[in-house]
């Protein structure tokens, strides 16, 4: 009533019309204190009831009705319902305060914007683990100088109007950006700078880089024949892009922890998961290639962000038919995203 005005009376419309359908049905059903599942159980026997039954069977329609009329007036007119509040609320120079970070993104997503051709150019915008997938209208326009400038490791061009943006974990974060400024929520902000791509891409390895050849051993994470990252058919890990690495033909459905270490980074589609060993070694696993395109159908994380592993953990289960099925290939490419002169090598 007091949040959103709007809600309440689309909600009074709603329950007139409720009880005009219960008068036609007819449904009718006393209550003494509460008009819930109390009430609804004392008085379901009550000599004045009439089709009782209809009442659960109403209350799953008026559910479907409330959620998308609620859901679409919300996100239309951005009422500020609770979860929903401006984000002025943080207060700065705190703990909780995060616009720095995210002024960071906005800039990268507005410089990647440009470096695209503008967003009149991008037609669609998606991500998966580790880069930004779009159709561009003109690919002529896009610059992948500025672009890397911006804080790619680098870009590909599939085919058509396919561009994909190579940047690392983080992307997501990104792309939420580009989103935002497209839609005209966010504008690059004056005097912040661009968030480099962490962890992805010569540029980002730069700073943790020792010079000398560097031989990781893990546990093999996933069961399977063990085979160079050159065999990989994607030009992102095969061609090194990413990092170094191996890969491995699954024979097994589970993902495992390949040392002690944080889980740096889940995703919504489960076909990936990024670790940050103890020795500060920063890896991703990913299975498959192009699975984000299944959009989790067929894979389960089982781990949550910053959640502190062992050596064995389980980190995400997959079902190896359905990614054949599907017509993706199941190689699952082993990355060492933080250190371009590491070896990996299982025990």
């Amino acid at each position: 009533m007091f949040l959103a005005p709007v809600l309440y009376v689309i909600h009074a419309l709603f329950t007139g019309i409720s009880m005009a359908i219960s008068a036609i049905l007819p449904v009718r059903m006393g209550f003494g204190f509460s008009a819930g599942f109390v009430d609804l159980v004392l008085n379901w026997t009550n000599p004045m009831a009439q089709n009782p039954w209809l009442i659960p069977v109403m209350g799953v329609f008026w559910f479907f009705i409330y959620f998308g009329v609620f859901y679409f007036v919300i996100k239309r007119f951005n009422l500020k319902t609770p979860g929903r509040e401006d984000d002025n609320i943080l207060e700065e120079g705190t703990e909780f305060d995060t616009h720095s970070a995210d002024e960071k993104y906005l800039v990268t997503g507005s410089r990647f914007i440009d470096a695209l051709g503008g967003k009149e150019n991008i037609l669609e915008l998606d991500n998966c683990a580790t880069r930004l997938r779009m159709e561009i209208n003109d690919v002529s326009k896009v610059d992948d100088t500025a672009l890397k400038r911006a804080g790619a490791a680098g870009t590909m061009r599939p085919g058509g109007k396919s561009v994909q943006v190579i940047y690392g974990t983080n992307v997501q974060f990104v792309k939420d950006a580009m989103e935002d400024i497209m839609a005209g929520r966010a504008t690059e902000p004056d005097g912040a700078i661009p968030e480099p791509a962490p962890a992805s891409g010569a540029s980002a390895r730069a700073s943790v880089l020792t010079g000398v050849p560097t031989r990781i051993t893990l546990r093999q994470p996933l069961s399977g024949r063990v085979v160079p990252l050159s065999t990989v058919p994607d030009p992102t890990f095969g061609e090194g892009i990413m990092g170094p690495g191996v890969a491995i033909e699954p024979s097994g459905d589970t993902v495992v922890a390949p040392a002690d270490g944080t889980v740096g980074a889940t995703f919504d589609s489960s076909h990936a998961v990024a670790l940050v060993l103890t020795d500060g070694t920063e890896l991703l696993i990913h299975v498959g290639i192009d699975t984000v395109s299944m959009k989790g159908d067929g894979f389960e994380t089982l781990v949550e962000k910053g959640q502190t592993v062992a050596a064995g953990t389980p980190l995400l289960r997959f079902d190896l038919a359905k990614i054949r099925a599907a017509g993706h290939p199941s190689i699952t490419p082993v990355i060492v995203l933080n250190n371009e002169n590491a070896t990996v090598e299982f025990e």
